[in-house]
């Protein structure tokens, strides 16, 4: 295999999740992560979203002159209406507004 094999991601909480076998909160990703510690040697870059290339094509903004909405015909009866989210514990916190969650993700 690739002994000098690089990872550049915008995950930034890959290299904890990594670093820190056995300390996931259920046994898939704690088996995920020890078959990825055991099976492959690489090193892993961290860039944050907005300078890494590949996260670009999510970030677009629009311009004037693109298209408003695209839809796509997929043969789903989706009337467009929010998902319901059902917390198992009600105390917990309520999902990040989605542009919270995008300024989070970035730093």
């Amino acid at each position: 295999g690739c002994r000098n094999l690089v990872v550049e991601t915008d995950a930034k909480y890959l290299s904890g999740m990594l670093n820190t076998p056995g300390k996931m909160p259920n046994a898939t990703i704690n088996c995920w992560v020890d078959y990825v510690r055991t099976s492959f040697q690489f090193t892993l870059i961290h860039k944050k979203g907005k300078m890494f290339g590949p996260d670009g094509l999510s970030r677009r903004k629009w311009y004037p002159g693109d298209p408003i909405e695209r839809r796509f015909d997929d043969g789903s009866e989706d009337d467009r209406e929010d998902l319901k989210v059902i917390k198992e514990n009600p105390d917990d916190k309520d999902p990040l507004p989605l542009e919270t969650f995008i300024d989070e993700i970035d730093n």
